[in-house]
């Protein structure tokens, strides 16, 4: 989840109100969306390659019904009037966390798919400053 107190950030750029918020935040939620989704169908989140399952070698059954898939939503929203909130979740399949972190007591390995790598982060960045220059300046 990113949250942005817009009253910490627009007094620094005050030209931006909090409808300008908006639309960077709906495009961080989206992207954020699609990196779990590729976290998930690659069976490799941040902290590498998802163990092999045991019985058949594959690296995951997490999709074989595609429950646990469809269940990553993104919402975007604003908190109050001054906080955009990005955020990506599970709706409905609450054994999500256990696969997400393991449960070593039922040998549940973590199959990290709620996570970002560097390289998501530095392109959540870029959205946010892209938007900030495009917003000040006119420009794209």
């Amino acid at each position: 989840m990113i949250v942005v107190d817009v009253d910490i950030v627009c007094p620094k750029v005050p030209e931006l109100t909090m409808r300008d918020w908006i639309a960077p935040a709906v495009e961080v939620s989206q992207f954020m969306h699609s990196s779990v989704l590729d976290n998930f169908r690659n069976g490799f989140g941040p902290g590498g390659k998802w163990p092999p399952l045991k019985k058949t070698g594959f690296t995951s059954h997490l999709l074989e019904t595609g429950r646990l898939f469809a269940s990553i939503v993104y919402e975007t929203y604003m908190e109050g009037r001054d906080v955009v909130v990005s955020k990506v979740k599970s709706v409905g399949v609450p054994y999500a966390a256990v696969h997400n972190f393991g449960y070593p007591p039922k040998n549940i390995p973590e199959r990290r798919f709620m996570a970002f790598h560097r390289i998501d982060l530095k392109i959540i960045n870029d959205i946010w400053g892209k938007h900030i220059v495009k917003q000040l300046t006119g420009k794209r």
